[in-house]
């Protein structure tokens, strides 16, 4: 008899296992489901300066990248001939607020093309109508505009600056010396340069005499399909540095895991992406793991589950680590 209360206990707590196993299943089933996230970008294009030289090409690189980011799924604000600093601006933030950065998971691209420079350090991007007597007080710091960008934790911001269009022999008077500093590196943020620092930008080239050559580049590789964040701007990098024949090379600051975005994920990296999440979920659901998946994989269709069970997860006493995803 006693033998047969042993077998009953045994079975009644696998039954409760199996029950809690269910139940707890049933209570992640939301969590599984794709969440599609907010992409938003502005497009800026700076081409028919009032005092100083116009910009070639400007005007056809920002409506080619429009068109290249509402293809990869964006809704994209197109913003040609900013007269004022306040215009840019204005827009940047309208970008911003949109999107709600700071507290929602979303993807915000945003693409300038025309006039720029640096000064002390800090570098600045110029609207149409900057007067050569005052274009620190009428150009807009890139500081700004990157940091009103800056995600949140489930987010990603990726800044394209194909500026600094500039003449080396014919910097933006009085304020000395083309090309961008190194810009800032911002958590979640990825800066792309046209070109290399103290360098500046080409607006055409043997090759590409309708766009810019980092244009061009974007145009070649940002639609690839399963191409990370980090291979496009390789690519981009390559092809600029071949049509130039090495005169100008891109470079890039990364603040995000830059090698798991994707402008265009495949169904492989759908599979993976789902893969990772589900054992995450099928793990101990530790906060340190639920942040680390949104580092490691910022913007992603499961953001929105991860950032709704990070704020349910509130033991502060659990492992700081994170063994499913090492």
């Amino acid at each position: 008899m006693r033998g047969l209360h042993v077998c009953i206990g045994l079975l009644l707590g696998m039954c409760a296992q199996a029950a809690f196993a269910s139940d707890w299943l049933d209570r992640l089933q939301p969590y599984l489901h794709e969440t599609s996230v907010r992409k938003l970008a502005l497009v800026i294009s700076a081409e028919n300066y009032r005092y100083i030289p116009h910009v070639e090409n400007a005007t056809n690189d920002g409506l080619l990248v429009q068109s290249l980011l509402t293809r990869a799924g964006f809704v994209a604000q197109y913003l040609p001939e900013p007269k004022s600093k306040g215009e840019i601006l204005g827009a940047v933030q309208e970008l911003a607020r949109t999107a709600q950065v700071r507290s929602e998971p979303a993807v915000v691209v945003v693409f300038y093309a025309g006039h720029g420079f640096q000064a002390a350090a800090f570098n600045y991007i110029v609207p149409l109508e900057a007067s050569p007597d005052a274009m620190l007080r009428d150009s807009v710091s890139v500081s700004d505009v990157i940091r009103l960008v800056t995600p949140g934790q489930a987010g990603i911001s990726v800044v394209f600056l194909d500026s600094c269009r500039t003449p080396q022999n014919a910097p933006l008077a009085p304020v000395g010396q083309a090309g961008f500093a190194q810009p800032p590196s911002e958590t979640n943020v990825v800066v792309g340069l046209a070109a290399n620092y103290n360098q500046p930008a080409k607006s055409s080239a043997p090759g590409s005499p309708d766009h810019s050559p980092y244009t061009s580049g974007l145009q070649q590789y940002l639609p690839q399909q399963g191409r990370p964040l980090t291979k496009v701007l390789e690519g981009v990098r390559t092809h600029v540095a071949g049509l130039t024949a090495n005169e100008q090379v891109p470079i890039y600051v990364s603040g995000a895991t830059a090698s798991s975005f994707y402008f265009n994920a495949g169904d492989k990296e759908r599979t993976e992406l789902a893969a990772v999440w589900r054992k995450v979920l099928d793990g101990s659901l530790s906060r340190a793991c639920l942040k680390r998946f949104l580092d490691d994989f910022p913007g992603n269709v499961f953001s929105k589950a991860a950032l709704l069970l990070l704020e349910a997860t509130t033991n502060p006493s659990e492992a700081r680590t994170c063994p499913e995803l090492d």
